[in-house]
């Protein structure tokens, strides 16, 4: 499913009508189209049904959406926090970075929504930061502080470090302009898997200080 999903030109095979297939294919059109130009005509098209089921199934294009995000996050274990409590919190940070950018290769359909979702006020970002972004924050906010405290940091504020983290989602989720810069027209799943450690390993790089 990753690699159709990172590559997908059109809408995927409508053959299958699992709860999961149409929630997918929902996702798909939200993230390609925008969710203002994600039509009801168009859902029902990409998903292969009439165009009143997303209506008669969930009430409405909103209800739907959230329906759509709500399985997306859980399907790519987004919001896990990783570690068991015992890594060093140098390592942990390390891993989670590691995590959110192999998520971003394995589902870059969720990532590009968020990224469209994050550029508009509106109910759904509010939706999106209450309910995912804001508590994985806050249970980074810890680390984040001790490293700083260590000196492992640079003393930025907190909407700098975390653009500093998710700007390089890019490279997994706009697949014409990676192809434009060299990246392999279809890559393996292991090849993106490859780059998304290397942007971890720049990231994480760049970010933590030598220790005192």
């Amino acid at each position: 499913m990753s690699v159709a999903e990172a590559g997908a030109v059109g809408p995927p095979d409508q053959g299958d009508r699992s709860d999961a297939a149409v929630l997918r294919r929902g996702l798909a059109a939200f993230a390609e189209l925008g969710y203002a130009h994600t039509t009801v005509r168009e859902l029902a098209r990409r998903i292969g049904v009439n165009h009143n089921f997303v209506g008669d199934r969930f009430g409405s294009k909103l209800d739907f959406w959230f329906a759509v995000v709500d399985f997306a996050v859980a399907e790519a274990e987004l919001s896990s926090f990783g570690g068991d409590g015992t890594l060093p919190d140098e390592e942990l940070l390390r891993e989670v970075v590691r995590h959110f950018y192999r998520t971003a290769a394995h589902h870059p359909h969720l990532h590009r929504l968020f990224a469209e979702e994050s550029a508009h006020e509106s109910e759904r970002m509010t939706y999106l930061f209450d309910k995912y972004i804001e508590p994985c924050l806050r249970q980074l906010r810890p680390v984040l502080v001790r490293l700083a405290q260590a000196g492992r940091l640079p003393r930025a504020p907190q909407h700098v470090l975390f653009f500093a983290v998710i700007g390089p989602t890019l490279g997994m989720t706009h697949a014409p302009l990676a192809r434009r810069l060299g990246r392999p027209d279809d890559p393996a799943i292991t090849d993106l898997e490859g780059y998304a450690d290397q942007f971890a390993d720049m990231v994480i790089a760049g970010l933590l200080l030598p220790p005192a």
